[in-house]
């Protein structure tokens, strides 16, 4: 249970302003408001296994970004059981969800990408523990390579939006007519960072 000054296992993983929570323990959701990371943005949730440290935070998260407005929808990953536990809560109390919610539970044979959007990668697989635990990699994509700024202004390319779209990967046309692809100011793609949580 979570302590004064202590509370339990959750981990967030924000990326260009989306979030991705490890484990839900009790009372994260006062941590996330407190850090003004906020909730709006969370997309995922991935539950390693149903012990109450790792998961009994999950009602809070979820009532408190049905508080939201506009909020997107939501996906929860975890083991076998995840899902019931979440639908008997919620028929349970009764409390409000203004979000789509969908489940992904791991089972022997499961994918090992777990989830994909177009930031990021999730894979998973089971851990040795007590109970069905699971551990997450979270693999952000390969990144645009470094931007060439000499190559840019010897092409004509003017600062400003154009290098923008450039360094994001898209394709430009200069008011001259000239077509620019981002090949020619980009350096090789940077693979993208990973993080495991076991």
């Amino acid at each position: 249970m979570p302590m004064p000054g202590r509370f339990l296992t959750s981990v967030v993983v924000r990326l260009q302003g989306q979030l991705y929570l490890f484990d839900a323990g009790e009372g994260c959701q006062i941590n996330l408001k407190k850090t003004k990371i906020g909730i709006k943005s969370l997309r995922v949730v991935a539950v390693s296994h149903l012990h109450g440290d790792h998961c009994l935070g999950l009602p809070g998260i979820l009532m408190m970004r049905a508080q939201v407005p506009e909020v997107g929808p939501l996906t929860i990953l975890g083991p076998p059981g995840i899902e019931r536990f979440i639908r008997q809560l919620h028929e349970s109390l009764a409390f409000f969800l203004n979000y789509p919610l969908s489940f992904l539970e791991w089972y022997e044979g499961s994918p090992e990408a777990a989830y994909e959007d177009d930031l990021v990668r999730i894979l998973w697989g089971p851990l040795k523990h007590t109970t069905l635990c699971l551990g997450y990699r979270f693999e952000e994509h390969p990144r645009p390579g470094k931007f060439k700024t000499e190559a840019a202004k010897t092409l004509g390319i003017p600062y400003g939006p154009l290098w923008g779209k450039l360094q994001r990967g898209e394709t430009v046309t200069l008011d001259r007519g000239d077509t620019i692809s981002p090949n020619l100011v980009l350096g090789p793609p940077r693979p993208g960072r990973k993080i495991c949580y076991a």
